[in-house]
């Protein structure tokens, strides 16, 4: 049997891959694969708009921001908390902006994840709230 440490660094590498997915799919401009790293009932709560349930619709608010001039995303874990099947993140990102119309905007604001271990093993993303620190024009 594995210990409670050995439990939560797996976790945190699975979770780490999947930000590293999510990461990438932002630097290709593929919102679907943005989402694929959510539930199909994921909670998203973006700042200054409705919130979002369910990959179809965080797809969606992701193209919109790629076609807005998203070009970079990076995340960086500040802390990763386990708890049976759910493990909760709290960290940082930087996002940048490079609007075809306008000045480049980076961003560098504070996020917190909610992760969901699914049956087959995998960890996805089942709530997500973030904040802009960048304002908003």
């Amino acid at each position: 049997m594995r210990s409670p440490r050995e439990l939560t660094q797996t976790a945190g590498d699975a979770i780490a891959r999947s930000n590293r997915r999510f990461v990438e799919g932002a630097a290709r401009g593929q919102a679907r694969e943005m989402a694929a790293v959510y539930t199909d009932d994921a909670e998203f709560l973006p700042p200054n708009a409705e919130s979002l349930r369910g990959q179809a619709e965080i797809e969606r608010f992701w193209h919109g921001g790629i076609e807005m001039g998203i070009r970079r995303l990076e995340l960086e874990t500040g802390k990763l908390e386990l708890a049976g099947g759910l493990a909760y993140e709290i960290g940082r990102y930087t996002l940048c902006f490079d609007p075809v119309d306008g000045a480049a905007v980076t961003d560098v604001a504070a996020y917190v994840v909610v992760h969901r271990r699914q049956q087959d093993g995998c960890w996805r993303r089942a709530v997500e709230i973030f904040n802009w620190n960048a304002p908003l024009a």
